[in-house]
């Protein structure tokens, strides 16, 4: 079984030594989803409590709401961003995490899968 639960969150990034308008500071809203994969535990009737999971993810998240990301990556692009995220959530989520899909406004994504 998967179950997702999804994530918002507005920061600012640029591209250095990008030819072109990403090399000059910008905000996107990006959308964030977690997916989880595991067996439905037979006392909660749940892969991962949605509550429990918003928990575990919020610090991560925010780190990058109304920051600037190169403070956390020297080139921050979205599919840097996945790989930042993943290596947070990992030891904090385990197995289960299956997908990290990342929104960096409404028609891109960049996507981690196991």
């Amino acid at each position: 079984m998967r179950v997702t639960r999804e994530f918002k969150f507005d920061a600012a990034h640029y591209l250095p030594n990008y030819p072109g308008k990403c090399a000059m500071m910008h905000g996107h809203t990006y959308k964030m989803e977690v997916t989880l994969e595991g067996n439905i535990n037979q006392d909660t009737h749940m892969v991962m409590d949605f509550h429990e999971l918003g928990d575990k993810v919020k610090p991560t998240v925010e780190k990058f709401d109304h920051h600037l990301i190169n403070e956390y990556l020297s080139y921050p692009t979205v599919e840097l961003m996945v790989e930042y995220v993943w290596n947070e959530l990992y030891p904090i989520l385990g197995e289960k995490l299956q997908s990290i899909r990342m929104w960096e406004g409404p028609l891109s994504y960049a996507e981690k899968t196991r």
